[in-house]
């Protein structure tokens, strides 16, 4: 699995050497952490080899591992943050996290899989059934 263009192979070298003890904890911004949590060692090796369709980089950022993570962190920053490319506020995070929580893992990534409109949705309902 190559990266799509320099810019990601270059996203993925950093996310392998973080991943394989290379570069420190401190040294790399919370992207590089969500991503290496969200992508075997040996996937982000591939991914900084060669190039790759698009499909496959856009794979991991609606993994559901890849949005659980991004909602906890809006939940524990305290700052908004895009998830399935829209704009999450803390309240909803917390609400969605909340849900996550008390669900099995199949029914989690039944959920996580869902347009966000139908997360919330869902959620709401949940909470308030």
């Amino acid at each position: 699995m190559p990266a799509v263009s320099k810019q990601q192979q270059k996203l993925f070298g950093v996310v392998h050497a973080y991943q394989t003890g290379k570069i420190s904890a401190d040294k790399v911004n919370d992207t590089i952490k969500k991503i290496a949590k969200s992508i075997s060692p040996e996937d982000a090796k591939k991914f900084a080899s060669s190039r790759v369709s698009i499909d496959e980089v856009k794979t991991v950022f609606t993994s559901p591992t890849y949005i659980q993570e991004t909602l906890r962190e809006i939940v524990d920053t305290k700052t908004p943050a895009h998830v399935k490319g829209e704009l999450v506020d803390i309240f909803t995070a917390q609400m969605l996290t909340t849900v996550l929580k008390k669900l099995n893992e199949h029914n989690k990534t039944v959920l996580l899989q869902k347009p966000l409109t139908e997360m919330v949705a869902i959620s709401y309902k949940i909470l308030t059934y």
